[in-house]
């Protein structure tokens, strides 16, 4: 029988990041921007990983994320994310 500390808390949200908070929320589909909270991963990077942070606090253990406009001609969402967050 496990034990509850080998449970891994995941959380799952919509990102896009830019150079101002303001740019990012502009990329935010209007239907999507209600639902955006106070830890959504919408901003610059410096906004964005102050909300990783925040979520890691919270006691999540792994993030799923949902990049705006996912296709092969726009992978710019993604590569951000990984030249700020991974590289």
């Amino acid at each position: 029988m496990g034990h509850f500390s080998d449970i891994r808390v995941t959380t799952g949200g919509f990102c896009t990041i830019a150079d101002t908070d303001e740019e990012a929320l502009a990329q935010v589909p209007e239907a999507a921007r209600k639902g955006l909270s106070d830890t959504s991963l919408v901003g610059s990077p410096a906004t964005v990983r102050d909300r990783i942070s925040t979520l890691e606090s919270m006691g999540v253990d792994e993030i799923i994320i949902n990049f705006p406009f996912p296709s092969a001609k726009n992978l710019e969402p993604m590569r951000r994310f990984a030249k700020e967050f991974i590289a």
